[in-house]
């Protein structure tokens, strides 16, 4: 089957914008209204947002990790020594991330002082320290209630599967990947970006490639609707009602194991992508081109009819200038990101 999504290409982008703006307008909206998919967070949760502000919504439920934001407009003294009283609290490893989402770009795992200290001097923008998650599954899983209904549900549930090559003593990473058969149409991504390309794992050895799991960066997505279960409708309802106005949006989440998905228990949010999120089990190899533009589309339209019902209901008005110099300068940030640390 031909593997549409690793295929790089911005007519894909004009044609989920297009899309995005028929939706609006049958709403008698404009696209800029999307972020009214979630009123009381900031731009709706829009990736040019802070992610620190965005995930402060939940900071109340368990499923919270703790963070900190490191701006860039600080001394580069003050950046260590705001880092190091984190650390100090949470320990190595952290994770370091952009505060504003770059599908996956300048992630970065800190295991060491001196990996810190290298972060906080090349560091382009604000990022954020965040405790680092151990458990060993992760999960992308959208969320979507709409305004005046009790409960909400589960409407996506993608598994996040990060490529592994077990070692020979002799080979390297890169020699590893490129002669593995198991990966084939992601190979290029994995190449980019994987870490410690000419380490030579030791024979046995199970070797993670990457440390995120992105799919830019080639990360395996398989749809794993099948595990929506009442259960998990159940315990994400009451973890979202600790958030004021979230109605929308792909939670990025690592699981202890299989019976936290039902109870809840043993899960930790990794990251949230509110109002412009993709239901990213659309990028599972078996499902088409078609498949994927049909739940783009469903998608958007659950994201346009809250956006106008939480416009009637709460009368808000929307600043376009304050949209586009957000998305402008988040833009320029996404290049220099690319440029230092991609």
């Amino acid at each position: 089957m031909f593997r549409w999504h690793y295929i790089k290409s911005n007519y894909l982008y004009i044609g989920i914008h297009l899309m995005s703006a028929v939706l609006a307008l049958s709403k008698g909206l404009s696209p800029f209204h999307i972020i009214l998919t979630n009123p009381k967070f900031p731009l709706g949760g829009l990736s040019a947002a802070s992610k620190v502000k965005v995930l402060d919504h939940f900071k109340s439920t368990e499923q919270f990790l703790p963070q900190v934001l490191i701006a860039k407009d600080m001394s580069a003294e003050d950046r260590k020594s705001k880092a190091l009283a984190f650390i100090e609290n949470a320990s190595l490893p952290v994770i370091a991330k952009p505060d504003r989402g770059v599908v996956g770009i300048g992630i970065r795992k800190i295991n060491s002082l001196e990996e810190l200290d290298e972060m906080v001097e090349i560091m382009p923008c604000d990022y954020m320290l965040q405790e680092f998650c151990d458990y060993p599954l992760e999960y992308g899983i959208f969320f979507c209630k709409y305004p005046g209904k009790e409960k909400g549900r589960v409407v996506s549930l993608t598994q996040k599967l990060i490529p592994t090559i077990i070692g020979d003593g002799q080979k390297t990473v890169r020699d590893l990947v490129d002669l593995n058969p198991h990966i084939k149409f992601n190979k290029n991504n994995l190449l980019t970006h994987a870490k410690n390309l000419d380490y030579v794992p030791k024979a046995g050895e199970n070797y993670q490639i990457l440390d995120q799991a992105s799919h830019t960066y080639g990360c395996v997505f398989k749809d794993n609707y099948f595990e929506i279960s009442p259960e998990m409708d159940a315990w994400m309802n009451e973890m979202c009602s600790k958030a004021s106005e979230f109605y929308f949006g792909r939670f990025d989440m690592k699981m202890k194991d299989k019976d936290s998905l039902k109870t809840g228990d043993g899960t930790k949010i990794c990251e949230l992508n509110g109002c412009w999120s993709e239901p990213i089990h659309i990028y599972d190899d078996d499902h088409t081109i078609a498949y994927a533009a049909k739940e783009m589309f469903r998608s958007y339209k659950r994201a346009y009819k809250i956006a106008k019902l939480n416009q009637k209901r709460l009368n808000i008005r929307i600043s376009y200038r304050e949209i586009i110099n957000a998305y402008r300068s988040y833009m320029q940030e996404k290049a220099e990101i690319i440029k230092v640390v991609g």
